[in-house]
């Protein structure tokens, strides 16, 4: 499942605004929807872009976009690597949302929907008479939570849950590992669900998918092993 894209649809949906979202993976005919789907309501694309090979098919998306349609291309990434040399290397994209995007994304589809210059939003690269200009993230607190489980708004109905559900319970990790990507991106951050939530969240998915089993993506599961033990309680508890 796309938890990414996921996660960053969840708010823009509780805030009353239509999301769609196409996989490549799963739909033979995605640019014929892609395009099918975009009217003069659409307020903007976005594109997921893992580092990979799966750049090439966020281009293909890009593209059609930008060949067929004046709809703004929002490219979200780890760090923007991928327009950091030249403007052109965003020829295909408008904007870039760098880092955890659930609140830059959903601050620009608010500018774009009010028709707004979105030029100061924390964690956005844009294009500019000709230059590339960017505004860091903010600096990832480890005070802050981590956002709620990106599912339960979503419509994951294209996606086999009754085997399994996957679900993110924190953010970050604080250890400093040498070949992982926390050292930039999370600072280092650890950042948690409470253990009644996660309890709250497992009931919830249990109730509604009947799935064998629920896979923890977490960076770090057990950075806090009294959290971890409290979770694992509650799950005993339930049984």
């Amino acid at each position: 499942m796309p938890l990414a894209v996921l996660t960053v649809a969840a708010p823009l949906s509780q805030q009353g605004y239509s999301v769609k979202i196409i996989d490549q993976r799963l739909d033979a005919n995605w640019e014929k929807n892609l395009l099918d789907s975009i009217d003069e309501d659409t307020l903007c694309v976005g594109v997921t872009s893992m580092t990979g090979r799966q750049l090439l098919y966020a281009l293909m998306a890009s593209e059609a976009v930008k060949r067929n349609t004046s709809v703004p291309v929002v490219w979200a990434a780890y760090t923007p690597a991928c327009c950091r040399c030249r403007p052109s290397r965003m020829r295909t994209l408008d904007y870039v949302v760098q880092g955890e995007g659930e609140e830059t994304f959903l601050e620009l589809v608010r500018r774009l929907e009010d028709r707004q210059g979105p030029f100061d939003i924390d964690g956005l690269w844009y294009k500019a008479n000709g230059d590339i200009r960017a505004k860091p993230p903010k600096r990832i607190s480890g005070s802050q939570q981590a956002a709620q489980d990106p599912l339960r708004p979503a419509d994951v109905r294209h996606y086999d849950l009754d085997d399994t559900v996957p679900i993110f319970t924190s953010r970050g990790c604080a250890h400093r590992c040498g070949f992982c990507y926390n050292l930039q991106y999370c600072n280092r951050r650890w950042r948690a669900m409470t253990a009644e939530r996660v309890i709250e969240d497992l009931k919830f998915y249990v109730s509604t998918y009947s799935p064998n089993k629920i896979v923890f993506r977490d960076d770090n599961f057990f950075q806090d092993l009294k959290r971890s033990r409290r979770i694992c309680e509650g799950i005993l508890a339930e049984v």
